[in-house]
């Protein structure tokens, strides 16, 4: 590792995580899946429930302003700063909520505040990453921090999501319920705050880059489509999550819709009792065997099969939407649906091995003095092609249903595969093991 000085907690097998859950924690946790399960349960259309996508915008346009977040000082000390200020915002949602003061205003308009620090965040964690490793341990943590990224999503309804659905079986009225869960998530944003602060050890690389142009940003772009075949990997990156970006904030909207809506009928607490069993372990094993897997076999070998790892189990959403088998199994004295259960089980193991390899990918290209703010590009440019198409999905789905939905959001990924043969590759690390 490229650090100063170690200290008891600095292990990259603590702080990757810890530093990671956070992202998935505020990203695809709380913007995302979380808001998406809170707003049906307060009756919003599922076109508002995928509207809430666009509120995720400022993580795509993070490199508008990466340049300047890069000038401002050391990516670990901006972690903290970011992480605490989004843990503080969340808390006035609780209360907000709590209080029953929520309206659709209002939480969007928090939530947006909450995705503009949250951007922010995204920058410093990202640059961190690459400042801390180098390339050759990039590839082997990136396996955990894919699975930390999702292990925080899956936090957000196995913690968070069942403590309101709980409540509420309990007697709690809706709002008491969510801003709880809320303030819960607050805590947990405020703790690892405090991690961060005193438990990241310092890279020898992490200072404030001042860049002496009177426009960084122009700087950067310039040094962005400079690279080799940079339409490729524009391509690319809009594609390679289009699909998932239209399907995922509709999955939990068909899970809780009543059956003569085209739903599973199932409630905030099954939601997440179907992603505690189904998602966290499989997530874990998936994130962290592709991140092996590219160490040992290096990624020219692995990106055309993960691209499919990732995308061809989303096909079960189909049969699943055409059909709704109503089979049931039991695990701890809780009722799953079968099919809905062995589809979560597949979709989120092809995920954590699938993403390993496109994240791996966005690390590798970025290089040079503005390494940050070319990795913000990159991943801005990926969120365009994630959030656009969740922003409109509800729209899709009260326009074409379920099923038709789900067919295109399964199509659209494979699109990637045509793209992969002009990726340049001369960035990446070779494997450093041949055979097992």
């Amino acid at each position: 590792m490229l650090i100063e000085k170690k200290n008891r907690l600095s292990s990259p097998w603590i702080f990757t995580p810890m530093l990671f859950v956070a992202i998935g924690l505020g990203g695809g946790g709380i913007v995302g899946t979380m808001t998406s399960v809170m707003f049906k349960d307060f009756g919003f259309s599922n076109a508002l429930i995928g509207a809430v996508a666009l509120l995720s915008l400022p993580s795509a346009f993070r490199f508008l302003w990466s340049p300047w977040i890069d000038a401002l000082g050391s990516k670990r000390r901006l972690c903290f700063t970011f992480t605490a200020i989004i843990g503080v915002i969340l808390m006035v949602l609780s209360i907000v909520i709590y209080t029953g003061y929520m309206t659709p205003l209002l939480a969007f308009s928090l939530i947006l505040c909450f995705a503009l620090l949250f951007s922010c965040l995204e920058v410093s964690s990202d640059g961190y990453y690459i400042r801390v490793f180098d390339k050759a341990e990039q590839a082997e943590f990136v396996g955990i921090k894919t699975a930390a990224i999702r292990g925080g999503i899956i936090l957000s309804l196995v913690l968070f999501v069942r403590l309101a659905g709980q409540l509420q079986e309990d007697g709690a009225a809706l709002e008491i319920a969510w801003g709880k869960a809320m303030g819960l998530a607050s805590v947990t944003l405020l703790v690892l705050a405090v991690y961060y602060l005193f438990g990241l050890p310092k890279a020898k690389d992490d200072y404030a880059v001042k860049d002496t142009g009177a426009f960084p940003l122009f700087t950067v772009l310039k040094e962005y489509v400079q690279q080799r075949r940079a339409w490729a990997i524009i391509a690319m990156l809009l594609i390679f999550r289009f699909g998932q970006g239209m399907q995922v904030y509709m999955v939990p909207p068909f899970l809780m819709d009543a059956a003569d809506a085209g739903g599973f009928a199932m409630n905030a607490k099954e939601v997440a009792m179907l992603k505690t069993y189904a998602d966290v372990p499989f997530m874990i094993i998936g994130g962290i065997l592709g991140g092996f897997i590219i160490k040992w076999f290096g990624l020219r070998k692995t990106l055309i099969p993960f691209t499919m790892f990732m995308n061809l189990p989303n096909f079960a959403y189909i049969f699943l939407a055409i059909f709704r088998p109503q089979a049931q199994f039991m695990i701890g004295g809780t009722e799953f649906y079968t099919y809905v259960f062995g589809t979560a089980v597949v979709e989120t193991l092809g995920y954590g091995i699938g993403f390993s390899a496109f994240f791996y990918y966005l690390h590798a290209i970025a290089d040079g003095e503005h390494k940050t703010s070319m990795l913000a590009i990159s991943s801005g440019i990926m969120g365009l092609g994630f959030y656009i198409p969740g922003g409109i999905s509800g729209v899709l789905q009260q326009m074409l249903g379920y099923p038709s939905l789900f067919v295109l959001s399964s199509t659209a990924g494979l699109l990637t595969l045509a793209i992969i043969p002009f990726l340049p590759m001369e960035k990446i690390a070779k494997p450093q093991i041949r055979k097992v």
